[in-house]
């Protein structure tokens, strides 16, 4: 398994795009499929709306993978809320 990687990612509509392209990458460099990156980043993309909401506040997306069974897990996380998204395992 890769190191977690844990970044913020700005809710603003503008910037948004950002969470779900870098987790599809980060599925990608952990050997997952094209079509399992963009699941992930489907997946995160509607993670990150849910969450973020009125709260304004910025994303924090921790990546990690691939896990024993080579499924790669993104918790989103926004303020208080929070939610993980995985890729199909393999």
């Amino acid at each position: 398994m890769s190191d977690p990687v844990t970044l913020l990612v700005p809710t603003d509509e503008r910037f948004r795009a950002i969470a779900p392209d870098l987790a599809g990458k980060f599925c990608l460099a952990n050997g997952g499929t094209d079509a399992g990156a963009a699941a992930l980043s489907d997946a995160v993309t509607q993670a990150v709306a849910s969450l973020a909401g009125a709260t304004g506040e910025p994303a924090e997306l921790t990546m990690d993978g691939p896990h024993p069974d080579g499924h790669v897990a993104v918790t989103v996380r926004c303020g208080e809320r929070s939610t993980v998204v995985t890729t199909p395992p393999r």
